[in-house]
């Protein structure tokens, strides 16, 4: 199974100038759920930054935390919550964040 981000990156591949990479390279991604708590992950965007990042050879900025899931399309999707990731990212350093331009209603509260 791959991610939604992944199906989104290999069908447009040619648009993002990285088809000859995507077919000559093999990802093998392993996500391990630390806490054990199977809530899902919302890791979509952050897959797509990190495999465009490796094809294009152009690592992203360091202390970089990157939220939200995207659709086979490529539309990135409202997180549930941004507050607990933000305290968490900058509590072990990070400097910066991309986040989706929306949230969901409960993330207001």
């Amino acid at each position: 199974m791959q991610p939604l981000s992944a199906s989104y990156l290999l069908a447009n591949k040619g648009a993002f100038g990285v088809a000859r990479q995507v077919d000559t390279s093999d990802f093998h991604v392993e996500v391990i759920d630390l806490l054990g708590n199977k809530v899902e992950a919302e890791l979509g965007v952050a897959f797509f930054v990190a495999a465009y990042s490796i094809l294009r050879k152009a690592p992203p900025q360091p202390g970089l935390l990157v939220l939200g899931d995207m659709s086979v399309q490529g539309n990135v999707k409202p997180i549930r919550t941004l507050v607990e990731p933000l305290q968490v990212a900058m509590d072990n350093g990070a400097k910066r964040a991309l986040t989706p331009s929306r949230t969901s209603a409960s993330s207001s509260r």
